[in-house]
């Protein structure tokens, strides 16, 4: 899962990548351009790249991420960081015990 959010941000955000681990949540952040309006209203869907000028090939690496998450009962958000760029943030279950 953080292979792919890794990935899709060294490929697509232009930039260094970040990433940051506070408590149970990893957030990936690039510096590129952020994630299309339509990507952040209805998530990632499948064979959809999300932006434009890729076209509207296959896109899965995002939809493969949440769908891992989903597996491990954890949560993918995505938004727009306030100075550009995309984050994605992977909110993992606490461990037993915690």
């Amino acid at each position: 899962m953080l292979a792919d959010l890794i990935g899709n941000a060294r490929r697509h955000g232009g930039g260094r990548v970040e990433v940051s681990v506070s408590g149970c949540a990893v957030t990936v952040r690039d510096h590129g351009g952020g994630f299309p309006e339509r990507l952040l209203r209805a998530g990632p869907r499948r064979f959809l790249t999300g932006a434009a000028e890729r076209g509207q090939g296959a896109g899965p690496g995002l939809t493969i991420a949440f769908g891992q998450a989903q597996v491990i009962g954890a949560r993918v958000r995505l938004r727009n960081a306030p100075d550009g760029g995309a984050e994605a943030e992977v909110l993992l279950p606490a461990a037993a015990g915690d």
